[in-house]
C-alpha cells in the first residue's frame, strides 16, 4: 500500500490502485483519467480537495459506482485516516483491491452499508437498519392487523423525490404496500415508477419505521435506489383522483414541509401521521435536528 497517495477526489484509493505503476494519486494530476473524471472537474471547481468534503449528496461519475460511493461515504463517517487504516490492514490481511483488473473484493458488494462494514471488519456482515417506533394517541395497547410498505429515497442532481397530491396539496415519498409473493426491493422499484413513472435499483433499506395506530401496526421500509430510466405511471384510482404528480425538491425544502406535522393535530390525523413519519425519516437520514 503506497499510503502517501492517498485517496482519490471520487473516493477510489489510489493508495491501492495497480492500473498505472507510475501514477503519484489524484492529487498529483498524473492520473491518466483526469481529462474526462467528472469528480475532478465538480470539486476543482468548487474549490475543495474531494468529494466526501462536499455537503451535497451526490451519485455523479464515478459516484454512480458502488466501490468509489462506498468509500466516499466511509469518509464521511468515519474520516479518511480511518479508511486508511482499515484498507492498510485489510490488505495485510488479505484483502484485495485489485483482483483481476480492475475488479477485487471490494468491488461485489450492492448495499452501501455491507460495502462500509466490510471496510471496516474485512468481514462480510449485512447491517441491520435503525428502527424508529411511533405511538399513536389512539394505539389500544396492542395490535392484530399489519401492514407492510416500502418508499424509495431517490436523490437525484442534489433534489429528492416526491410524490405530490396537487387535489389534497399532500406530499409523501414514493411507495406502497408490500404485495403478497413480493420481496420488498421488488414493492419499493414497483411502486415508485407506478407513481412516478421513474425506473428506479433500490440498494439498501436505511431505515424502518413502526407505527402503532388503533389496533394496527404499520410498518414502513426506505430503501436508497438510484435512477435507472422512465416509464409509463400506472395510478391508482384515488391517486388519479388526488392528481398525483413527481416532483423533485431540495432536501431542506421537503423536511420544511413536513415539519409541520404538529398542526395538523385533531384536523387531519392522516396528514399528521403521514408527515410526522416522513420529517422522522428524513430527519434520521440526513441528520437534521
Amino acid at each position: 500500500m503506497k499510503r502517501e497517495l492517498g485517496i482519490g477526489r471520487c473516493g477510489l484509493a489510489c493508495c491501492l490502485c495497480s492500473e498505472n505503476i507510475h501514477c503519484r494519486g489524484c492529487g498529483s494530476g498524473d492520473c491518466p483519467d483526469k481529462e474526462w473524471c467528472e469528480n475532478r472537474k465538480c470539486s476543482m471547481k468548487k474549490g475543495i480537495g474531494h468529494c466526501f468534503e462536499c455537503d451535497r449528496i451526490c451519485r455523479k461519475g464515478l459516484l454512480s459506482k458502488m466501490k468509489p460511493y462506498g468509500f466516499t461515504e466511509f469518509v464521511r463517517r468515519y474520516g479518511e485516516e480511518e479508511l486508511l487504516n482499515c484498507l492498510d490492514r485489510n490488505e495485510r490481511n488479505g484483502i484485495v483491491y485489485h483482483r483481476s483488473g480492475i475488479k477485487g473484493d471490494y468491488d461485489d458488494f450492492e448495499d452501501v452499508d455491507e460495502l462500509i462494514g466490510f471496510i471496516r471488519t474485512g468481514t462480510k456482515q449485512k447491517p441491520e437498519p435503525k428502527k424508529i417506533e411511533i405511538f399513536g394517541k389512539n394505539y389500544s395497547g396492542h395490535w392484530d392487523r399489519e401492514r407492510i410498505a416500502c418508499r424509495g429515497v431517490v436523490i437525484q442532481d442534489d433534489r429528492i423525490l416526491l410524490s405530490y397530491e396537487t387535489k389534497t396539496d399532500t406530499w409523501m415519498l414514493p411507495g406502497g404496500g408490500l404485495e403478497d409473493g413480493e420481496d420488498e426491493k421488488s414493492c419499493c422499484c414497483r411502486e415508485v415508477s407506478e407513481e412516478t413513472g421513474i425506473i428506479v435499483e433500490p440498494l439498501s433499506c436505511v431505515l424502518e419505521i413502526d407505527e402503532y395506530y388503533e389496533n394496527c401496526r404499520y410498518e414502513t421500509k426506505y430503501y436508497t435506489a438510484s435512477v435507472k430510466g422512465r416509464c409509463e405511471t400506472r395510478l391508482t384510482k384515488r391517486e388519479e383522483e388526488t392528481g398525483m404528480e413527481q416532483r423533485w425538491l431540495m432536501i431542506n425544502e421537503a423536511i420544511d414541509i413536513f415539519s409541520v406535522h404538529a398542526s395538523y393535530d385533531g384536523a387531519d390525523e392522516m396528514k399528521r401521521g403521514l408527515y410526522l413519519r416522513e420529517y422522522t425519516a428524513l430527519c434520521e437520514l440526513f441528520k437534521k435536528n
